[in-house]
Order: C-alpha cells, then structure tokens, then sequence
C-alpha cells in the first residue's frame, strides 16, 4: 500500500504500460509532490524510439479507501480517488495509460485499478 512518496522523485521509473510505438515499456518521472497529488512526465523507456524523446506531463498521485477488499484470496486496498497516474493495486508498478478498474459496489466503495499484465496474471476476465 504505497504513498506517492514512496517513490523516488526526480528518477525514471519503469511503469507498467508499453509504448505504442515500439513496444518497450514507459518510462515515468515524478517532478514534484503536494500531499497525496503531483506532477509527472512519462517518455518511452527506448532511447531509439522517436517517442523516447516526447515527454508528456501528467497528474500523479490517489488516496485509498479505508476499508480492505478481498479478491481471489488477497486482500486488497481500494482507491478512493486516483489522477491521471496512480500504481497497479497488485504490482503497485505505476500505470500512466488507462487501468482496468474493478469498482467496488458500484464505485462507493472505492476502486482498484490494474495492469494488463497483472489483470490476466490474477486469471480475471472481461465480461
């Protein structure tokens, strides 16, 4: 259960998303953090990718929910808000694209988020 201020500002951190342009994994900087919120630049983590080089700015950060949910025999800690970047509620690697959110009953209770990679390797599925 990480806190923004877990991760190390002002260092390229590897995320959990690809690039769509070739594939390597993104890349994310945290800038600076205010409470549970900041600010964020996301590349492409391949030097050689004409992408590499395009820097997108971004919000970071989320707050959890009190309450734990339980979900394939884990527990679990909801989001009760999340930015444009928040971390994989599994992996807790940090997802820029858009995550696969479970909303816990019906969102009131909070959210948690996904990567792909995590989401298949959980065996959970999309109706």
């Amino acid at each position: 259960m990480n806190t923004l201020k877990d991760y190390p500002a002002g260092e390229w951190l590897v995320a959990a998303d690809t690039c769509r342009e070739c594939g390597q994994y993104l890349d994310v900087k945290i800038i600076d953090v205010k409470g549970n919120y900041g600010n964020a630049v996301s590349r492409c983590g391949n030097p050689n990718c004409k992408d590499h080089k395009n820097e997108v700015w971004h919000v970071i950060g989320w707050e959890y929910n009190l309450m734990s949910a339980t979900l394939r025999n884990r527990t679990f800690h909801p989001f009760r808000d999340r930015a444009d970047i928040g971390p994989c509620s599994n992996c807790e690697k940090l997802i820029i694209d858009v995550p696969i959110t479970l909303f816990i009953g019906g969102g009131k209770s909070g959210q948690l988020d996904f990567c792909d990679s995590c989401f298949k390797g959980l065996g959970l599925k999309m109706k």
